[in-house]
């Protein structure tokens, strides 16, 4: 089990019981690093403002030392989330924050794979290309009753692809079977109003591991929900 500070920039190994092993510390300034196959690593790179041309990603060996940049992705601004990388033997999805694309990663460099089309619930392609990131989060935000958006907790095996995005306030799952093209999506809502899922989803052997927390206590501890699904 590992953990990633990132101001620090160091890994810190730890066993199933939670006991310390031992730490391992990067050179490359990493914002959050991705174990994938092969004993390397996927790390996202720290923005470092729009003038500087920084590569998104970079493949790390497994003492944290560098092996290569990922071509042909710069990071364009400091938003991002730390779950944009999922990986099942020797495949890897990547996504991106606001983007309707899941990539996959490839002899270093970064392909598209899946098209999520949100047909009339997407943010407008002019809305993307003329505003800036801020400015798109306030205009989803003013807009959440109608525009789809926000997919994250992409995971995938060799039958089907599992992600969430957000779509009138809810946090939906989508299921698409690769055999058939059917796509499935549901949501999951408290009638009782004693508990409210936050953004996280796991797809485990069957089952979805989502989290929710009591919306009358914002002190209270989350709590993990496993749904047979």
């Amino acid at each position: 089990m590992n953990t990633y500070d990132s101001n620090l920039q160091t890994l810190f190994i730890y066993a199933t019981d939670g006991s310390f092993i031992s730490s391992k510390k990067i050179v490359e300034s990493m914002s959050s690093i991705y174990p994938v196959y092969g004993h390397r690593y996927i790390g996202r790179k720290k923005y470092q403002g729009d003038r500087v041309q920084v590569p998104t990603l970079a493949i790390l060996d497994e003492d944290l030392d560098m092996i290569s940049n990922i071509d042909n992705r710069n990071l364009t601004s400091g938003i991002g989330v730390f779950d944009y990388c999922y990986a099942y033997d020797d495949h890897i999805s990547y996504w991106e924050f606001l983007n309707d694309t899941i990539y996959t990663i490839k002899d270093n460099k970064v392909f598209p794979e899946y098209y999520i089309d949100f047909q009339k619930n997407k943010v407008p392609e002019i809305e993307r290309v003329n505003r800036e990131i801020g400015e798109i989060i306030e205009y989803l935000n003013s807009n959440s009753s109608w525009l789809a958006t926000g997919i994250r907790y992409v995971q995938e095996d060799i039958n089907d692809l599992w992600f969430i995005f957000t779509f009138q306030g809810n946090m939906n799952i989508a299921r698409y079977n690769k055999e058939s093209s059917k796509v499935s999506v549901c949501y999951f809502y408290d009638s009782k109003e004693e508990l409210k899922f936050q953004y996280f989803m796991k797809h485990i052997e069957g089952y979805i591991i989502l989290s929710a927390y009591d919306p009358n206590d914002e002190e209270s501890n989350p709590k993990l929900l496993v749904i047979k699904f």
